[in-house]
């Protein structure tokens, strides 16, 4: 028995000891990255801040050549039972967008959009930076939000959120993503989301905000949280609808086991549930949902050269993701009798076929479809250590999940990550562009988190 015992006790010493350096060696990881980016930010050449007119590169010369393009497009022949047997991107979603550009779509209605707000451009280290910036008329609210968006996506995300903020009296900085609307491309590799979050830290001390508040969704969300690590005394909070809290843990782990026995005691809503329940397909819905994430890492360029000389293959791959991101998916893949053409034709319903145009626009005339992508490669090459290594944040958190977001977490595993969550709130609807199609409720729960930040 006493054998026995100091076995026991043996192997439990050995494993907290790899705990403990594991967790040493951890923090000393975190430590070192967040003083070489620190520097980073000091060594930042920049330019001075000039103002930029959206109207001079969203051209009429470039919508005829788009829509030219568009009516000779060469579109592949639809398969027998096609609708059952999801491919990719269905035949009748690329000929509906593009006959809808050719004519129905206003392009001058984009530039009156964008023209209503103020537009900027500065160079910080690498990139040539474009944003805009709206100061509120409300001296009380104080911190300026940082709004990010991810990919592929631009500005036209939150067309709709920008002027209800400064309405409600907000200060709104708006950085465009590297390669997404009008930042340019960066002509140097390693711009990865954690030197990114470097820039957007370094264009709100050139404005003049030692304190702002991030909401981020998408990319928007992995860079705000990097950016929230690194700069922790200039972050007053940190808001985030793709929830992206850290499910490498036993307090996640055990979550989902109990959920694939129990899923309706674990799981609040229907989209946990399809997400993680059973978990015997939880492996193909991850593989399938990665493929995406991985052939973007490792090929970004070898097959964005369709879609940088196609306007077919940018409605195919940009313009696909705005459809299934926003699509209830939760309600037609657990139904036998919903099809993909079902799924993308909920997911137009909702995105809006004139916001999935003015997006696909503003990619065409910018001519950096093929280049955005490269994000995840710089992420998976740079960065994914670092992401992973940032389990707790001291820095107050707001979390917001939207009915057909692509992530479902609970607010038990979330908290494992983000121990010092403010709000954690869930909607029956909207989706992964909830500022194109749940705009009052995306603006509605910014302005309760900033009243928890006051």
């Amino acid at each position: 028995m006493l054998c026995c015992l100091s076995w026991i006790f043996t192997v439990a010493a050995i494993i907290a000891g790899i705990c403990f350096l594991k967790k040493k060696k951890t923090e000393k990881f975190l430590a070192l990255n967040r003083e070489k980016y620190r520097v980073k930010v000091l060594e930042f050449k920049d330019s001075e801040v000039h103002e930029f007119d959206p109207e001079s590169n969203l051209t009429e010369g470039d919508y005829l050549d788009l829509k030219k393009r568009l009516s000779e497009r060469i579109v592949m022949d639809y398969l027998d039972d096609s609708d059952k047997n999801p491919y990719g991107t269905p035949n009748f979603y690329v000929n509906e967008v593009a006959d809808y550009i050719c004519n129905t779509f206003d392009y001058k209605n984009v530039i009156t959009v964008l023209k209503q707000f103020k537009h900027f451009k500065t160079v910080i280290g690498d990139v040539d930076l474009h944003f805009v910036h709206m100061a509120g008329s409300d001296s009380s609210k104080k911190i300026p939000i940082l709004l990010l968006n991810g990919f592929p996506s631009t500005i036209w995300e939150f067309h709709k959120t920008i002027p209800k903020l400064v309405a409600a009296g907000y200060t709104v900085v708006v950085p465009s993503l590297p390669c997404h609307g009008f930042t340019s491309p960066p002509k140097v590799p390693g711009v990865s989301p954690a030197v990114i979050a470097c820039v957007y830290h370094k264009l709100m001390l050139k404005l003049g905000y030692s304190r702002y508040m991030i909401h981020g969704g998408d990319w928007g969300s992995l860079i705000g949280n990097i950016q929230t690590f690194l700069f922790p005394d200039h972050v007053a909070g940190f808001q985030l609808t793709l929830n992206i809290a850290n499910f490498y843990n036993l307090r996640a782990l055990a979550t989902i086991l109990a959920g694939s026995i129990l899923p309706s005691f674990i799981y609040k809503n229907k989209r946990q549930q399809a997400q993680f329940h059973p978990i015997s397909q939880l492996k193909a819905k991850a593989y399938r949902q990665w493929a995406y994430f991985h052939i973007q890492s490792v090929i970004p360029d070898t097959f964005g050269y369709g879609m940088l000389d196609s306007p077919v293959g940018l409605i195919g791959w940009h313009g696909a993701t705005y459809a299934m991101a926003s699509a209830d998916k939760a309600v037609l893949l657990t139904s036998k009798n919903a099809g993909y053409k079902e799924l993308f034709t909920d997911g137009m319903k909702r995105f809006g076929m004139d916001n999935i145009a003015s997006q696909l626009f503003i990619f065409w005339c910018m001519k950096n479809a093929q280049a955005a992508m490269r994000i995840y490669y710089e992420f998976y090459n740079h960065d994914m250590a670092l992401s992973k290594a940032i389990t707790h944040q001291d820095v107050p958190i707001g979390v917001t999940t939207f009915a057909n977001e692509l992530i479902h977490l609970t607010e038990f595993v979330t908290r494992g990550t983000f121990h010092n969550l403010k709000m954690f709130s869930t909607h029956d609807t909207g989706g992964h562009f909830a500022h194109i199609d749940e705009t009052d409720l995306a603006v509605q729960d910014i302005k309760k988190f900033m009243e928890l930040l006051s």
